[in-house]
């Protein structure tokens, strides 16, 4: 009769708790965090001094130097925030910058800041033109003149960041890809910040995906639907009007990879398109996953163990007290 006791207080105690860690977990788990690709990078380009620089060389670094550090407070209170273009008094020296799809002023100063460093510390002395583009989405660049070059319109650059998935067969449409790029240059993509679209994966890609699509890899979570966020941002001087924002932004859509996206609930990627008269991001999104903390983990740890335990000794309870 003592061991039937004893069982059955155990039974009792791992049940009551088993109820609380689950009360518990379920309040915790509540808790998720958006999945998102970090993107770090600083793509400086800086282009070829002129064959004969002279001694104006440094009168030109003394005027691009105050308009740089008089930039990322532009660009953020401008009226529109997210562009700014400055010159020097007798024009001779210009710079420009753009922030790309950022929700406070204080982020887009701090990056536009961080790459006015890099541009002085890398280009800013014998080349007169120079850009640099960062991860976290801005552009800032500087020139001698007003209007673009040759070399400046021909420029593009792909940074792709992210989980490859490897041999999945959800690629990107460019086509649908494209006009809904040039579709922003009337949109937005001259606003505060850049224009912003959603499009669901099926929308964008070149076969139908749907929410029933299984990978190999995650099949668990791979039947929920992808979301594809697109981001733009042109250059609003040098007289950019909105055929010219779409023109830029189309060349840039078909730069944009167009496989190895995942597209299965699972993976996020990133693209960039770097550009001088504009900036486009593409990147996937899926549905926040449960944030994990030492107290979850712990409440998880205390219900795999809970568990046998209420199923063993409520039967051996049952069983001492029948023999005895």
């Amino acid at each position: 009769m003592a061991a039937a006791c004893a069982f059955c207080s155990v039974a009792a105690v791992a049940y009551f708790a088993l109820i609380v860690a689950a009360v518990l977990g379920i309040a915790v788990h509540k808790d998720t965090v958006e999945v998102r690709v970090a993107t770090s990078y600083a793509v400086v380009d800086c282009a070829p001094p002129p064959s004969s620089v002279g001694k104006s060389s440094g009168g030109f670094r003394e005027k691009v130097l105050p308009l740089l550090a008089a930039l990322p407070a532009a660009a953020a209170t401008a009226a529109t925030p997210g562009f700014a273009s400055l010159h020097s008094d007798d024009r001779s020296a210009f710079v420009r910058g753009i922030c790309l799809g950022f929700d406070v002023e204080q982020d887009c100063r701090a990056c536009l800041a961080a790459a006015a460093k890099n541009l002085t510390d890398s280009c800013l002395g014998a080349s007169r033109r120079g850009g640099v583009w960062r991860g976290e989405g801005c552009f800032v660049a500087y020139s001698n003149a007003n209007a673009s070059s040759a070399r400046e319109d021909a420029f593009r650059k792909v940074v792709f960041a992210g989980e490859d998935p490897g041999g999945d067969p959800n690629c990107l449409d460019t086509r649908r890809l494209v006009a809904l790029a040039q579709s922003m240059a009337r949109g937005g993509a001259a606003d505060a910040f850049g224009a912003q679209e959603f499009r669901h994966a099926a929308a964008l890609a070149r076969s139908r995906v749907t929410p029933e699509n299984t990978v190999r890899v995650f099949p668990d979570v791979a039947r929920v639907e992808t979301k594809v966020r697109v981001v733009a941002q042109c250059a609003r001087d040098r007289d950019r009007a909105s055929a010219e924002c779409a023109r830029c932004l189309g060349e840039a859509a078909r730069r944009v990879p167009t496989c190895s996206w995942g597209l299965d609930g699972c993976h996020v990627r990133v693209a960039d398109v770097l550009g001088y008269g504009c900036f486009l991001r593409v990147e996937t999104k899926v549905p926040p996953v449960r944030a994990e903390t030492w107290l979850s983990e712990s409440l998880d740890v205390a219900i795999f163990v809970l568990l046998p335990l209420v199923a063993v000794a409520a039967p051996l309870a049952a069983a001492a007290a029948a023999l005895g």
